[in-house]
Order: structure tokens, then C-alpha cells, then sequence
């Protein structure tokens, strides 16, 4: 409830990502009906929504009810490089557990890249997506890399370099589910 009670306020004070926040904790949950009523909603404030953008949306509302349609809304993305308000789609795959094409989405140079994609990384819900060695070349894009090997790894992530450089991050998801954050 408290949790609820914040997440109102930051909409109030003007964010306007609250009904995406919803979904993931939705999908954390288990609460596929509530996830496909939020991402909806999240996408009502815009006024720009092409009908590629469109067909993204439904077919996420119809992969989040029944995960066997996931194939669909990567068609739907596939067929909507633009994305809504430079709203690229790969935050939404990660999301919705399709890791790698998230990865592959976002560091296509055709396409719109994703405002909260590198937040969106770190939710439980995307965690194999920080893991995968695409991540690097988004990181190493981004000016993560050369930052965190300057100024050291998020805390429980190491930089792997053997087979294939990748991050690791399996002490930070076990803090984080015996509830250190």
C-alpha cells in the first residue's frame, strides 16, 4: 500500500511512467490481466499513436495475457521501428522476458532507442538481459563500461571476461531477493 501510495504521488509530481511502473510489479506478481490494463493505460497519454505503434501495443497487452503470443509482438516491433514519442520498443521486450531482442532492438541504429532502457535493465523482471553479452556493447555505447571500470561495478556485478565477456550479476540478484534491495 505504501508502495501504491508513492508511486501515485511521483505521478502527481509530474512522472509519467507510473502505469508502466504498475505493469512490472503486475507481472512480478503474477497479475497478467492488471499488467495488459496498465501497459494500456501507459500508452492513452500519448497522442501520436501510429497504427504500427498501435498493433506493438495490442499484441504486448495479448503476449502479457497469454505468453504463447510473444511471437506476435515481435512481428508487431519488428514492423514499427519508429516507436511512439522516440518510445522504443526494447524496454517493453525486457519487460516482457524477451532478453536478447530487447538487446538486439535497442542497438539497432534504425531505430528509435528506448528513454528507460538502461533502467529497465535492472528489474527483476529483465535480469537476464544485464547478463547476456549484448549488454556490453550497449553498456560500452552508453559510456557505462568505461564509467564503471573507472569508478568499479554495480554493487553484486562483476565484469567476466572468459569465454565471453559479460557482466554477472548473481550476488546482486541474491541480495535482492533475500530483500537487500
Amino acid at each position: 500500500a505504501r508502495g501504491d501510495a508513492l508511486l501515485q504521488r511521483s505521478a502527481e509530481l509530474g512522472w509519467g511512467t507510473l502505469d508502466l511502473m504498475r505493469m512490472r510489479f503486475a507481472l512480478a506478481d503474477g497479475d497478467r490481466e492488471r499488467a495488459a490494463l496498465h501497459l494500456r493505460l501507459n500508452f492513452q497519454r500519448f497522442d501520436n499513436i501510429t497504427p504500427a505503434s498501435q498493433a506493438v501495443i495490442d499484441a504486448a497487452a495479448a503476449a502479457i495475457g497469454d505468453p504463447a503470443r510473444m511471437g506476435e509482438l515481435l512481428a508487431a516491433v519488428d514492423d514499427d521501428v519508429e516507436g511512439i514519442n522516440h518510445f522504443g520498443w526494447g524496454a517493453l521486450l525486457g519487460a516482457l522476458g524477451a532478453h536478447r531482442r530487447a538487446l538486439e532492438v535497442e542497438l539497432d541504429p534504425g531505430r528509435s532507442r528506448s528513454r528507460n532502457f538502461l533502467r529497465s535493465v535492472w528489474w527483476p523482471t529483465a535480469r537476464g538481459m544485464v547478463e547476456d553479452p549484448l549488454f556490453l556493447r550497449v553498456a560500452e555505447r552508453d559510456g557505462l563500461l568505461a564509467y564503471w571500470r573507472a569508478q568499479g561495478f554495480p554493487a553484486g556485478c562483476r565484469l567476466l571476461e572468459q569465454p565471453e565477456p559479460r557482466m554477472d550479476c548473481s550476488e546482486r540478484w541474491r541480495t535482492t531477493r533475500a530483500g537487500g534491495g
